[in-house]
């Protein structure tokens, strides 16, 4: 068997940048085949390790940004957009924009062998701020607005699918259907976030 990095990559609440958390973990015969000891790579022969982040919309790939690798679960590393590079240089990014991202955590030995895994991740924050913009300002009490409500829930429910929907490496589809919500959210005049 050999090393499998594991781990978790989450938006922070307030969009400035996600949470690595690390859940490699240490080899067991029954239950981590993959984690770190042997036979596979121990931690200490780890020489580096990084995560390069893609967003597949835009076609941007950020520099390597270096973690450190552990064999104890749960240990995290928070990524603030705003230290993002491309070349060397700032990319310029303040917040996470929807959308789908590639994330791939790699550890290096000094052979080098390189263990590498990949996760895509749908990050749609604004997306359901300005569903939650729409939904406040529909008067349910009121019969002229059910067309309002109507048309919230069909953008609701296409929000849904979306999100309830994999990626499963159907990225070009993701984010086709993620730009055709976001398309009728701006031709529904939603104007209170500022990134639709």
């Amino acid at each position: 068997m050999a090393l499998i990095p594991k781990f978790t990559f989450s938006l922070d609440n307030d969009l400035l940048g996600w949470t690595f958390t690390e859940n490699t973990g240490v080899y067991n015969s029954s239950t981590n085949t993959g984690g770190y000891g042997t036979p596979n790579l121990a931690i200490g022969s780890v020489a580096s390790a990084n995560i390069v982040i893609v967003n597949t919309i835009t076609g941007v790939t950020y520099d390597p940004i270096a973690i450190t690798a552990s064999n104890v679960v749960g240990i995290q590393t928070v990524i603030l957009v705003s230290t993002l590079t491309i070349a060397g240089n700032p990319a310029g990014v303040i917040t996470v924009t929807d959308g789908v991202y590639s994330i791939v955590y790699s550890v290096l030995d000094s052979v080098p062998n390189t263990y590498q895994t990949q996760i895509y991740k749908l990050f749609v924050a604004y997306v359901v701020c300005s569903l939650q913009n729409i939904a406040s300002l529909i008067n349910i009490t009121d019969n002229c607005c059910s067309n309002d409500a109507q048309n919230f829930l069909d953008l609701y429910t296409r929000y849904k699918i979306l999100t309830w929907t994999p990626v499963c490496q159907n990225v070009v589809a993701t984010n086709k259907a993620l730009q055709d919500l976001q398309g009728s959210l701006r031709s529904y005049n939603c104007k209170n976030c500022n990134n639709i």
